[in-house]
């Protein structure tokens, strides 16, 4: 009986419009992520590696306000 109260009809509407708002979140973070790539190409220069992108995601001033964005998305995968 405990288990059937997160199974109601109402929880899974907001679990699947939490999935959708999931799914544009990443759209519009990979939308920013090559936004920012150009910007960054554009006035330091270019990229060298998929890798050093990666380095340069996590760790570069650059793109630290796109942080708080993943670590949105991230939760909300891991709390699904």
């Amino acid at each position: 009986m405990e288990e059937n109260k997160w199974n109601t009809p109402e929880l899974k509407d907001v679990r699947k419009r939490l999935v959708e708002l999931r799914l544009a979140l990443l759209k519009l973070h990979k939308a920013l992520v090559d936004s920012e790539r150009v910007g960054y190409e554009a006035i330091i220069g270019r990229i060298q590696s998929p890798n050093h992108f990666l380095q340069l995601l996590t760790r570069d001033p650059w793109f630290a306000w796109l942080h708080p964005l993943s670590q949105l998305i991230v939760g909300m995968a891991r709390n699904r």
